[in-house]
């Protein structure tokens, strides 16, 4: 029933102790120790907080990537001694001349005659069976021909109504856009 451990497998746990492990306090490591106490600030805004010296402010002028540019252009044409190199030799080819070149023309291509087709020798279609009679083509005579009626249809009567009128059937639905009961519900 309730309240017995009749038919468990481990039977009863003890509560657990609320008493706490007993531990060693805990001591944080010490800090690695320094050469020489850092400057206080950030290096940004602040002078002379760098490990080298401080730059030192200097004028940039307006048109200074021009003048130098101007400058390294002269140099170079005081470096150039003369004009561009050309050699005044007949252009040779880097390789020996071809020992199979003629000079002479090919001469026209040949084109090979066409073929003359000839056509299959002329065989004459089989002959006509001759087994009595002429058949048509056919193993058997044709049956003989009757003169068969000719068969008049009548007319199926028009199907009316009390009022001899003609019965026409209502229209089905037309495929249109239809509103749905939702919608209505909230126009309304």
């Amino acid at each position: 029933g309730l309240g017995s451990y009749y038919g468990t497998i481990g039977g009863s746990y003890a509560y657990f102790s609320p008493q706490l492990k007993a531990k060693e306090r805990y001591v944080p490591p010490g800090k690695n120790f320094y050469t020489n106490p850092g400057k206080k600030g950030t290096g940004y805004g602040y002078a002379n907080l760098t490990i080298g010296e401080q730059y030192p402010h200097e004028p940039d002028g307006y048109e200074a990537e021009r003048i130098n540019a101007k400058k390294a252009q002269e140099e170079h044409k005081r470096l150039v001694k003369g004009g561009p190199f050309k050699l005044n030799l007949y252009p040779q080819e880097y390789f020996d001349m071809n020992p199979y070149f003629n000079d002479k023309p090919l001469p026209p291509v040949k084109k090979p005659l066409p073929e003359k087709l000839v056509a299959p020798p002329f065989k004459p279609s089989s002959p006509a069976k001759k087994s009595g009679g002429m058949k048509g083509g056919t193993f058997n005579p044709y049956p003989s021909h009757s003169a068969d009626p000719y068969a008049i249809k009548n007319s199926k009567a028009v199907t009316t109504n009390k009022e001899r009128q003609i019965f026409h059937p209502p229209p089905g639905p037309k495929s249109r856009p239809v509103r749905s009961i939702i919608t209505l519900n909230v126009t309304r």
